[in-house]
């Protein structure tokens, strides 16, 4: 088996639940909105953490950020964010959204 670093683990975690909202979910909706979008990352990020936080809390495992050491729910939010940036991009030039919240 196969056993992965710590930082693997949620780095892979987070590329996951991203990969299924913008590749699945965002294409999906019929109108694109800052809103919708917006309501769908929170419920991403929510996930996110609650996963993290089952498969690490408590224990006392330190996540390499580079510049510096942090804990599991730092670790998560900082790299959901960084994989996010990209997305973004991508999806606002493909889908040429301009993230009017009306929703009609």
């Amino acid at each position: 088996m196969l056993a992965l670093s710590p930082e693997t683990h949620l780095f892979l975690l987070n590329a996951g639940l991203l990969g299924v909202a913008y590749f699945g979910v965002y294409p999906g909706l019929r109108v694109k909105t800052l809103g919708r979008i917006a309501t769908i990352d929170a419920a991403v990020t929510a996930m996110a953490v609650s996963l993290a936080g089952a498969w690490y809390w408590g224990l006392d495992v330190a996540f390499n950020l580079l510049i510096f050491q942090t804990n599991w729910l730092i670790f998560t939010l900082v790299t959901l964010f960084v994989l996010e940036i990209p997305l973004v991009v991508w999806f606002l030039r493909k889908y040429g959204s301009d993230w009017r919240d009306d929703d009609s």
